[in-house]
């Protein structure tokens, strides 16, 4: 009943590993590379339930702690050093900006949480590019497998004992597990794209499918069979389904596809899995392929960092990238494979020092988490970033050293929260009140958001009474949803929406509306929008902007509401991130930008309403923090302009807040009021 080494697995660890290294690197013809993750996780499962099955066959029970100290040995140096030494070399090529937030992930993927941490950012509207560009996303999948490693051997214990009152119960129990996890993944599919990928109950039916496998394998075994039939055809089939689903020839959500891929997993493992290398596993058998095979897992960790800080430094054509990632990383895995992972791994310990060695592991992981890693990303910059000094300036532009400011805590900081109220009972969004003055309404997105503190202050210095309601990536217009965002956050924008314009817009005495958003009619989004909550995107942003727009102006100049639009915020080209600039500039002037004042659709569309409807009015604050366009300061009083490359700092604002209101008060919007 022992289970012997299989290399042709091996081999089919290489194909997993260079499917996902191609995917990261951004070769077009492996746009579906990511189900080498899939494989992965059937391996996985399929890798460790053949151990402990042998096991409870041989000896009647599992040593847990034996179990446990060979996945620690197995899995945690390698991880505790790459963090170690990424975050050091972060330090030299990354802004204290840039890292901040990556002392988090650090946490994360040490302690084997990754992909909830990346799940909960990846749904922040303000979370997609700092996901993709931290230097720990790919611990996602690793999290997952070493949550599964923690809990699986318990159940399988369990489940050994209740076997021998019901054969029947593990296959059913493990069958029912695969069939929930299935159906939580196909659930979350259409609702939020990002659990269905990152969440642990979504992706647990590739690891419990290696699991039945073996498990269906292991009983043949015992009862004398060999192996599993058709191996020839099974392999040719599950390989020829792996690599079709990693290209870019099927038109597949994720999800289907990692369904799919999971049945071609099986189908490759379990046609490998034979003691007899049969004609179609020789190719997995070829002894550079199963060496490639071995190192995959260090591979697989140094991959992404090195992508990563490589797209830092530049910027080659695809193919000769991905050359580049592949021989970097093999050659580093090939490294922590020989003087790292092999010594460690192969280090015979006594029964009795299994258990401190387990938690050793876990204790330098621990360390290395809370205490290590983020004092090493708060390091100063030692190295002045490339900025746009070159740029032509007038007399009036900045120059000198940067503020001296916690720009990491600055770019993973909000000022506010979410707003979002229900028309009967406004009284947590209703921020000022009791003042003599009027009563202002402000609706609108994270630029709303972002620039409550500073309405908080004027409120108090102007005496008008606040009320806010506030939801990222929410445009204000009825009937434009936001595609990027998942549909539990869309059905959040709708009912803020709707509760607004069926009723607070009726009944609310209003004496200044201010409507805020980004705008979302330029080409940065484009196919993002759409017109229902789980529509298709639509052909023209600009014309659903506008339409909306219009719309709603429309029928607040019939109910004779005072409405002020604020005219969209210049902001800086998508690639240019001011505050990170900042934090690694020896002169502000490094890091200046410059800025296209050409009026957007929905611009137009907010000139043309407020020039024709008596109660619209338009509000042009960008001359405010921007006063030498179209080159654009990223530092004004000491003060840093942008938080990001979508958001005016919070802090700008409330010093320019004079500034803010006479802009506010020139449209005559409150001529009546006085």
């Amino acid at each position: 009943m022992t289970w012997s080494y299989r290399p042709a697995l091996d081999g089919a660890r290489t194909l997993a590993v260079y499917l996902v290294v191609l995917f990261h690197a951004g070769l077009s013809w492996a746009d579906g590379g990511f189900i080498g993750v899939d494989l992965f996780f059937v391996l996985s499962g399929f890798l460790v339930s053949t151990i402990l099955y042998g096991e409870l066959a041989d000896r009647g029970h599992l040593d847990l702690v034996r179990f446990y100290d060979r996945r620690v040995r197995r899995l945690l140096p390698a991880a505790v050093v790459l963090v170690v030494v990424v975050s050091l070399v972060g330090v030299l090529v990354l802004s204290a900006a840039d890292r901040g937030p990556m002392a988090g992930d650090a946490r994360a993927a040490l302690l084997y949480y990754a992909n909830w941490h990346f799940m909960a950012q990846s749904n922040d509207y303000f979370g997609s590019t700092v996901v993709d560009s931290s230097l720990f996303l790919h611990f996602w999948s690793l999290s997952i497998e070493e949550q599964f490693y923690f809990l699986f051997p318990v159940l399988l214990l369990v489940l050994h004992r209740v076997d021998r009152r019901w054969r029947h119960a593990t296959p059913v129990v493990l069958g029912a597990l695969l069939v929930a996890s299935v159906a939580l993944q196909r659930w979350w599919a259409p609702q939020d794209a990002n659990h269905a990928y990152y969440g642990t109950e979504t992706r647990f039916y590739q690891l419990l499918a290696g699991v039945l496998l073996a498990l269906w394998l292991h009983r043949r075994r015992a009862a004398g069979r060999q192996g599993m039939p058709g191996a020839v055809p099974a392999t040719l089939a599950g390989a020829v389904i792996v690599v079709v689903l990693a290209g870019s020839w099927l038109d597949l959500s994720p999800s289907w596809r990692g369904l799919a891929s999971t049945v071609g997993a099986l189908l490759l493992v379990g046609g490998l899995s034979g003691e007899q290398v049969h004609v179609a596993a020789r190719p997995f058998t070829f002894p550079p392929v199963v060496y490639l095979g071995k190192i995959s897992y260090g591979t697989y960790l140094w991959h992404w960092p090195i992508i990563v800080l490589l797209g830092q430094a530049i910027d080659p054509p695809a193919w000769q990238f991905a050359l580049l990632v592949v021989a970097l990383s093999t050659a580093v895995a090939a490294a922590s494979y020989t003087m790292l992972e092999t010594p460690i791994r192969s280090r015979r310990l006594a029964p009795s020092r299994r258990l401190p060695a387990v938690l050793a592991g876990l204790a330098a992981s621990l360390v290395t988490a809370l205490l290590v890693v983020p004092p090493v990303m708060a390091a100063t910059q030692p190295v002045a970033l490339k900025g746009n000094g070159l740029l032509e300036s007038g007399p009036d532009n900045t120059t000198g050293p940067p503020p001296e400011l916690d720009y990491a805590r600055l770019t993973s900081y909000r000022e506010a929260p979410v707003r979002e109220c229900r028309p009967r009972d406004l009284d947590p969004c209703r921020l000022v009140t009791g003042e003599d003055g009027p009563h202002v309404f402000v609706l609108g997105d994270s630029q709303a958001r972002e620039m409550e503190p500073t309405l908080r202050m004027l409120a108090h210095e102007k005496h008008f009474n606040l009320t806010m309601l506030s939801l990222d990536a929410c445009a204000w217009p009825p009937g434009v949803f936001n595609l990027v965002s998942p549909v539990p956050v869309r059905e959040r924008c709708e009912r803020l929406r709707s509760g607004f314009w069926d009723t607070i817009v009726e009944k609310e005495p209003i004496d200044l509306l201010l409507l805020i958003q980004q705008d979302r009619s330029a080409k940065l989004f484009d196919g993002t929008l759409t017109d229902s909550l789980e529509g298709k995107p639509v052909d023209d942003n600009g014309r659903l902007l506008v339409e909306s727009t219009d719309k709603a102006l429309a029928r607040l100049d019939e109910l004779g509401i005072p409405t002020v639009v604020e005219q969209s915020l210049w902001l800086p080209p998508e690639d240019a991130n001011p505050m990170a600039c900042l934090s690694g500039a020896k002169d502000v002037a490094q890091c200046r930008v410059p800025i296209a004042r050409t009026d957007s659709a929905l611009d137009s569309a907010y000139l043309v309403n407020a020039e024709t409807r008596k109660n619209i009015h338009r509000v042009d604050l960008n001359p405010i923090f921007c006063p030498n366009a179209p080159i654009c300061d990223a530092v004004l009083d000491g003060i840093p302009v942008w938080r990001d490359s979508r958001h005016i700092y919070a802090k700008l604002q409330e010093d320019k807040r004079e500034q803010i209101w006479d802009a506010i008060t020139a449209t005559g919007v409150l001529d009546d009021q006085r």
